[in-house]
């Protein structure tokens, strides 16, 4: 309970910060900052401020004059006589003053409207033209789609008011130079700049006309070459399961998976990048887009089309220059992709549901345990000295067994959000799917390798790998036949493909 008369204060202490407990429906959770108000300046300076009033106490001004207006705030504070001003920007690092040529949405055909018939029953000779001094003063000889210096617009400066507000367009006064040919933006697609040929100002100045007790606003545009990125982001749900944790964002919804990767693909299918979706089953990201609007005119964006997989497993890089399975990849799961429109500077919001495709996966706990026991020896792939896959050509050659290594695999002990105990608070558990450190002594009985039912003595032996060197009289021609390794390791004897 608050009161406005205790200024939005509790009347009641609340137990257990439970105010930050409180959750209606969905939520973004998106995380605001302090940050400083980029680009705001104003004239006169302010070097202190009054505690008590709250108005300026300094200033390092010289030609300001007292405010005399009557109202106890503005009265005798300091103000800039009425005149004009050239006010000017300097342009920061690593960025550019916009100009004519900069503008980038021109690329594709050139739209040339036709000249409106004053008189159009008395034939097709008869045209609006402006006044013909206007037309000497701001004739452009060097353009013949726009040869004027102004488009034939007033002279600035000028005012809109249509929004609400008035704003002034100053006139740019600073230095005085040609517009090129071309867009600045790959000029070898020979697209005519804005006044090409035209002799105008930069405008890094503006004159700016302060009148009595008036303010005034000049805006200054400045901008990077490096193409605006595309951001998204989005959250995986699970439409067959309820959320019930009331912490979650999601609570009272659909259940999200937690820790599943998301992998971006362009239009070939080659992954442009991957992330990973939080414990909540929300994921963001950046993206390259387009440069351009790809229509000749600027009514709407071709976009980047991209294919966004949800719970992609892969394959990725793993040790040794090797392709491995996403270790996130979680097979309770579809794997479900969507075509998403990716643009210059805008973010995407990503509704990307999957669903379970095994028994029991509900909301991530009181699951099933569908993963090998800890210990378990699991083989990733079999390759050769000659290449990907477990053929060897002849006698001298080499296979190497890859084990699966060290697995996260859902935690089906984990009770829920209420547990605070391992391991019943974990949603994944590490499990070892490892050969063991070391042979234990060379015997099939204590550990070792059998091939199409031959012993195959190993040359070394580690956790990850198991090699064997292949000789005369050996396996090799049942190594040729197998699309996977039979081995036998312990007391187990089984085979494993690697899925290619």
């Amino acid at each position: 309970m608050y009161n406005n008369q205790h200024n939005l204060t509790p009347l009641h202490t609340v137990p257990n910060s439970s105010q930050f407990k409180c959750y209606d429906g969905m939520h973004n959770w998106n995380q605001v900052q302090p940050a400083p108000y980029d680009g705001m300046y104003q004239f006169p300076s302010v070097t202190s401020i009054n505690p008590t009033t709250g108005k300026p106490a300094g200033t390092n001004c010289t030609v300001c004059v007292a405010n005399p207006d009557s109202d106890p705030y503005w009265s005798g504070m300091p103000m800039l006589p009425a005149g004009k001003y050239v006010v000017e920007m300097i342009v920061p690092p690593g960025y550019e003053l916009v100009k004519e040529e900069d503008k980038n949405i021109l690329i594709g055909d050139n739209y040339i409207a036709p000249v409106t018939q004053e008189f159009p029953g008395l034939g097709s000779a008869i045209y609006i033209l402006p006044d013909q001094a206007a037309i000497g003063a701001t004739y452009n000889a060097n353009n013949a789609q726009n040869p004027t210096q102004t488009f034939d617009r007033p002279t600035l400066p000028q005012s809109e008011g249509d929004t609400g507000s008035v704003e002034v367009f100053w006139p740019c006064v600073g230095a005085s130079r040609i517009v090129p040919d071309y867009i600045s933006l790959f000029p070898q697609s020979l697209e005519v700049a804005p006044f090409a040929g035209a002799t105008r100002n930069l405008c890094d100045r503006k004159e700016v006309t302060l009148t009595e007790q008036a303010s005034a606003l000049a805006k200054f545009w400045v901008f990077t070459s490096t193409h605006v990125a595309a951001h998204f982001t989005g959250i995986i749900t699970d439409d067959f399961t309820s959320e019930f944790d009331p912490f979650a964002p999601t609570f009272g919804e659909k259940f999200s998976p937690a820790n599943l990767p998301v992998s971006i693909k362009d239009w070939t299918g080659t992954e442009i990048s991957r992330v990973y979706s939080d414990q909540w089953g929300a994921y963001d990201g950046l993206t390259y887009s387009t440069w351009e609007v790809n229509p000749p005119n600027p009514t709407g964006y071709g976009p980047t089309m991209m294919v966004s997989c949800m719970n992609d497993p892969g394959p990725i890089p793993g040790p040794g220059g090797t392709m491995i399975t996403d270790p996130l990849f979680n097979p309770q799961y579809s794997q479900f992709c969507y075509e998403i429109p990716f643009m210059p500077g805008q973010t995407q919001y990503m509704d990307t549901p999957v669903t379970p495709t095994s028994a029991f996966a509900g909301a991530g706990y009181n699951n099933p345990d569908c993963a090998y026991p800890d210990a378990t020896p699991a083989i990733s792939e079999v390759d050769s000295n000659t290449g990907i896959g477990p053929y060897v050509g002849a006698a001298g050659g080499t296979l190497t067994i890859t084990s699966l290594g060290d697995q996260m695999v859902p935690n089906y002990a984990y009770t829920g959000p209420s547990a605070t105990v391992a391991p019943y608070n974990a949603k994944t558990v590490l499990r070892h799917y490892g050969f063991g450190a070391t042979q234990q002594n060379g015997t099939l009985a204590a550990g070792g390798v059998t091939i199409g039912g031959v012993n195959a003595p190993v040359s070394s032996w580690s956790f990850r790998t198991v090699r064997r060197t292949i000789v005369p009289g050996s396996a090799a021609s049942a190594i040729q036949r197998l699309g996977c390794a039979m081995r036998r390791i312990g007391d187990h004897d089984w085979c494993r493909e690697d899925g290619r």
